[in-house]
């Protein structure tokens, strides 16, 4: 199919909703070759190659906190965790136990260069550098093409890779034929309430004040 950008032109809750909507574990992109490193960003590679021990496609969690009774699988101290990250509830969280853990950051909208200039995410990468227990350790955000020059920088500069750490990027376009008739559902179920709510709204303005 013929690359197109268009990922930017809906609200990022769409992307994610359809996301979460299509794919109930990550079998149908895990063996994609959709991943752009932050080392390497112009080579797109598999999941795989990163998180070797996940043999196959682990679950994907929606908007899932991270719960105080899983400090001792992370290797964070309790008292920590409360004060520093016990509000994080990232968009998707993919985890196989003591061995791997990744996290993706959905991002959309018209602005990029304003959306990664100082990423509020850095939360998230600091919660995974702190997380010693964990073998494998994953960072991505999942962004419209549009996105992607400024995203590189913002990578490179506050989400470096490290030895046990990666990071990187993954574009919604490279997703359309998982979640496109997710996102056409979405959108048109929004579009309609919002035009039954436009309706009732001018007929309302219609009435004669008291």
């Amino acid at each position: 199919m013929p690359d197109i950008e268009i990922a930017h032109l809906f609200p990022e809750w769409v992307l994610s909703w359809s996301l979460h909507q299509a794919c109930m574990d990550a079998s149908e992109f895990w063996n994609l070759r959709i991943v752009h490193s932050t080392n390497e960003p112009d080579i797109p590679k598999k999941f795989p190659a990163f998180f070797p021990s996940l043999a196959k496609a682990p679950m994907l969690c929606f908007e899932k906190p991270f719960k105080r009774e899983e400090t001792e699988i992370y290797g964070i101290p309790e008292m920590n965790y409360e004060r520093t990250f016990g509000g994080l509830r990232p968009d998707f969280v993919i985890k196989d136990g003591d061995r791997s853990l990744i996290i993706l950051q959905s991002k959309s909208g018209d602005k990029p260069e304003k959306i990664y200039a100082f990423p509020k995410e850095r939360s998230y990468y600091e919660f995974l550098r702190q997380c010693n227990k964990i073998t494998n350790k994953g960072f991505y955000y999942v962004i419209p093409k549009v996105h992607a020059a400024f995203c590189k920088i913002c990578l490179a500069e506050y989400f470096p890779e490290e030895p046990n750490l990666h990071s990187g990027f993954v574009c919604w376009e490279d997703l359309l034929s998982i979640i496109g008739d997710e996102i056409i559902s979405t959108a048109l179920n929004e579009i309609s309430k919002e035009i039954e709510g436009l309706k009732k709204l001018q007929e309302w303005q219609k009435k004669p004040i008291d």
